[in-house]
Formats: C-alpha cells, sequence, structure tokens
C-alpha cells in the first residue's frame, strides 16, 4: 500500500469550483433535477469557508442547496452557510489570467524562491528537470542573477 497525502480542502480552494461543477453533475442526476451551478455569492461563500469536514462536508452543503433550491442556479442562501466577511473575499477584477499566464509566474516565483536552483525547484513543482528547462524555455525565463554569474564564472 503507498500512502497518498492530500492537504485539507482549506489548503486547495483552487479545487472547489471544480468539485463543485463534479458534485452539482451527479447531484443533478441523483435528484433529477436540473442544476446549472451556484451563484458568484454562493460560490464565494464555499471557496472562503474553512471545511472543517473536508469533501464530504462540501458535498452535503451542495446537496442541501440542491434540495432547497427554487431554480437551477443554487443560491447563497439554499446552501446554509455564513456569509462570508467581504474583506476577505476579493471580488474578480476584469477577466481571469490564463492558465499559461498562472503557469509562467508560479514557475517563475518558485525558481526565486529556490535561488535558481532548477533540481531544488523541479522537485517543489513536481516535476522531472527537463520538464522544467522546457518550460523555462518556452516562459523565457532564467535562474536567478546570482546563480547565473556563478555559473558564468565556472564556466571562464
Amino acid at each position: 500500500m503507498i500512502p497518498v497525502t492530500l492537504p485539507p480542502l482549506r489548503e486547495r480552494r483552487e479545487d472547489i469550483p471544480l468539485l463543485v461543477q463534479h458534485f452539482l453533475e451527479r447531484l443533478s442526476k441523483e435528484l433529477k433535477k436540473r442544476l446549472d451551478g451556484v451563484s458568484p455569492e454562493g460560490m464565494a461563500a464555499l471557496v472562503a469557508h474553512g471545511w472543517p469536514g473536508n469533501v464530504r462536508e462540501l458535498r452535503n452543503v451542495l446537496e442541501r442547496g440542491a434540495v432547497v433550491a427554487k431554480s437551477s442556479v443554487i443560491q447563497l442562501g439554499d446552501l446554509g452557510l455564513p456569509v462570508p466577511d467581504p474583506a476577505r473575499v476579493l471580488p474578480p477584477v476584469g477577466d481571469p489570467p490564463s492558465l499559461e499566464v498562472v503557469e509562467k509566474r508560479h514557475v517563475a516565483d518558485v525558481l526565486s524562491w529556490a535561488g535558481g536552483n532548477v533540481t531544488h525547484a523541479a522537485r517543489v513543482l513536481g516535476i522531472d528537470r527537463m520538464t522544467l528547462y522546457n518550460k523555462m524555455k518556452r516562459y523565457g525565463l532564467r535562474r536567478s542573477e546570482e546563480d547565473e554569474g556563478a555559473v558564468a564564472a565556472r564556466r571562464s
């Protein structure tokens, strides 16, 4: 048996919209009810919630919302969650960045954090070194300045 460690849902908030979509598709079939999604306020509350019960609690909250919803879109009030603190929930400004932009930023941040050490950055990103080198080339990223200086000094 291989142990798999999965962080709690509160540490994977970016997964919540995908999980919501998945559960709503299943609940729609189970309840034989059209479910088109969750209102923006409802989704903000789902993302802001602490999820002590993890994914199971998310499913239960969505099931409750699906049962009491008066339309095909589940509203915040249907979920039975506390209203999120507006200071903690930032409304979207403009279009969200593309996956490519997000990936480029993340790879650059991890490379910087790792001090330009590609092996360490690749390990943190969960990819092999060649994949990281390919991403660096694709996005025009370089190692940190001090690392580049050390490489240049070794070549001279």
